[in-house]
């Protein structure tokens, strides 16, 4: 004997407005068909005794179009913005890949340059042409770390959508970064605290060029107690902290005083 309730499910559902519920987006004859395949087989499963055909099928078909509905639409949503992401992605790609040929290309260069203003740090030519090739060389490397990264946690997800937009929407969050903990930085008899840039500045400073050179490597309107104890001006890319971090940290060197960031 038929099940009366599927057959009155098959019937319903072509001639009852009530069931032209699924959205444009997710009629696809694919759709369609797991959504009639399931219905189906819930229709199977269900106590029949308990409810009337009418809401056994109505409940079941509306339940399971809902829940297409969320996953598909949900599906696009992440579609369309993975498409966003990957095409800004790839330009960045192109950019990191022709600035990695120039490092390499430039890499010789780069070190005879900077060996060459270590020996004579006072040149204002070789001083010129160390903060040009560093101003060019210094993003490339970062892009080029950051690349690498990013792209060894995309390759880790796959071909699984979700991890994919998990990571997507980690690395589109910017957060500040948690601050760390300098190591100690040694200029003349003071230890105030640093990072690894500015302490090997400072330390080839005092120890190699001295206060008495200062007028030599900075102009004469610097003031004389802050930036004319900066150093070369070849070290100043290296410095990671704003003007006034590095002028209180100079300040704190001429008092023999430790400071902290």
């Amino acid at each position: 004997m038929p099940d009366i309730y599927l057959e009155k499910f098959k019937k319903t559902k072509k001639t009852d407005q009530s069931f032209s519920m699924v959205p444009k987006t997710v009629a696809a004859q694919s759709a369609s068909a797991d959504i009639e395949t399931e219905a189906l087989t819930r229709l199977a499963t269900i106590d029949k005794t308990i409810f009337s055909v009418e809401n056994i099928i109505l409940e079941v078909y509306q339940s399971i179009i809902v829940e297409y509905t969320l996953k598909f639409t949900e599906i696009e949503k992440q579609l369309k913005s993975m498409k966003s992401l990957l095409g800004s992605l790839d330009a960045r790609i192109l950019q990191i890949e022709r600035r990695i040929y120039d490092i390499e290309q430039d890499s010789r260069l780069d070190s005879l340059m900077f060996n060459g203003v270590k020996q004579n740090p006072t040149s204002d030519l070789k001083t010129t042409m160390l903060n040009i090739h560093q101003e060019k060389m210094e993003p490339a490397r970062i892009a080029n770390a950051k690349f690498l990264y990013y792209s060894k946690r995309f390759s880790d997800c796959g071909k699984d959508i979700r991890k994919i937009w998990q990571e997507s929407i980690s690395v589109l969050k910017r957060s500040s970064p948690a601050p760390s903990i300098p190591p100690s930085l040694v200029a003349g008899d003071a230890v105030v605290e640093g990072v690894p840039s500015v302490q090997e500045a400072f330390t080839l400073y005092f120890t190699n060029i001295g206060k008495t050179t200062a007028s030599s490597v900075r102009s004469s309107q610097s003031q004389p107690d802050c930036k004319s104890y900066l150093g070369p001006p070849c070290f100043k890319s290296m410095e990671p902290y704003p003007a006034f971090y590095v002028n209180d940290l100079i300040v704190a060197v001429k008092k023999q005083k430790p400071t902290v960031f």
